[in-house]
This record gives structure tokens, C-alpha cells and sequence, in this order.
């Protein structure tokens, strides 16, 4: 199977899956075998197959199942990209504190009037919003350094830029796929070099 992978241009990655670790597919197998050891021996069924995995989401006060549908699929993208994206802007928080906040990351000299101002706001403690506020903030202060942890995250993450055009460019059939891998390595920062990419 993976020779056919390789052989079609497509990307397999092998993950290893530390059991309890909160991972969904094997949190729900053991589960499922515990709840198999508890039934007595007239209740089981050993030679019965499951249609398909399932998976759950709460919403609300109900639980969802489903079976791996396209709408899974795009909702496990979403949610990771959330979680980059949080990570990103938590990286340029951190950077507006040490830029910003303090002059020059030294922190015995006085706060400076934003960090003040974000101090009696309160504004700081929705994680959210405020790693957007200071990724924002550092964009348009253009202080030599990523507000991020690169230039490219940088660009990704600013709104009403070009990263649209790139999103139709990766949609585009026409283009062949080694060339849109390319840009996608470009963008990522991980294009085969021994060089890193900024």
C-alpha cells in the first residue's frame, strides 16, 4: 500500500500513538475494550465487525457521532489549523511583551504606555483576542523581526493579503502538483535545504 502511495505522488505519514494520551481513535478503542470485558460471556459477540469508526463531538448538551465522513475529516483541518493559528499569535504575544511592554526586554526600566494601557484594559486575558491585538500591533510597527516565529507566518496570518491568491493556486489543477508542493514547502519554511528559509 504505501508503494502505491509513493508511486501516485502522494504523501504518507506514519504516526505512533501513545496509548492515554487523549487521542480520540484510541481513546475510543479502549473504550470499546473495556466495555467488551465487562458484558458476560452470553451478551458477547466475537465475530460481529463494526460498520465503520466512529467518532463523537459534543455539542451543546447532546453528543454527535459519526462514522469518517468528508465533514470529519474538515472538521479535524479546522480545528488543528485553530490550533496553529493560536500558537502563532501566542508566539506574537510573547514577542509584544518583550518588544513592547518593556523597553528592549529589560524588565526593571518603567512599562511603557501601551503595556500600561493593556494592563488596566484587562484586555490580556482573553488569549484569543489578544494574540491578534499584538500580532497586529507588531505588523504595523515593522520592527526588523517577525511578529511570529517567521516571516511567512507573518504573511499568512495578515488579513487582506495575498494568501487568497496562494489558496487559488493550490487549488488550480492546471498547475501541476510538484510545482504547487514547492510553494507550499517555500511558505512552510520546510523546502529541502540545509538552509533555513526566512
Amino acid at each position: 500500500m504505501l508503494t502505491q502511495c509513493v508511486r501516485a505522488g502522494r504523501a504518507t505519514f506514519l504516526i505512533k500513538v501513545k496509548s492515554h494520551r487523549g487521542e480520540p481513535i484510541n481513546e475510543r478503542a479502549d473504550t470499546q475494550a473495556e466495555e467488551g470485558r465487562e458484558m458476560s460471556d452470553d451478551d458477547k459477540r466475537r465475530d460481529d465487525r463494526t460498520d465503520g469508526m466512529t467518532f463523537e463531538v459534543r455539542r451543546g448538551d447532546t453528543m454527535v457521532s459519526s462514522v469518517w465522513t468528508n465533514s470529519v475529516r474538515n472538521a479535524f483541518r479546522k480545528q488543528a489549523g485553530w490550533a496553529k493559528l493560536q500558537g502563532a499569535r501566542a508566539a506574537a504575544a510573547k514577542h509584544w511583551t518583550a518588544r513592547v511592554w518593556y523597553r528592549h526586554n529589560q524588565r526593571w526600566l518603567q512599562v511603557l504606555k501601551e503595556g500600561t494601557e493593556a494592563s488596566k484594559s484587562g484586555s490580556f486575558k482573553d488569549e484569543r483576542e489578544w494574540g491578534k491585538k499584538c500580532f497586529q500591533d507588531l505588523d504595523q510597527r515593522r520592527m526588523g523581526r517577525p511578529a511570529t516565529s517567521t516571516w511567512s507566518t507573518d504573511f499568512l496570518l495578515r488579513e487582506g493579503s495575498s494568501r487568497e491568491e496562494i489558496g487559488k493556486l493550490l487549488k488550480s489543477k492546471s498547475i501541476p502538483w510538484q510545482r504547487r508542493r514547492k510553494l507550499l514547502q517555500v511558505v512552510t519554511g520546510t523546502f529541502p535545504c540545509g538552509h533555513q528559509l526566512v
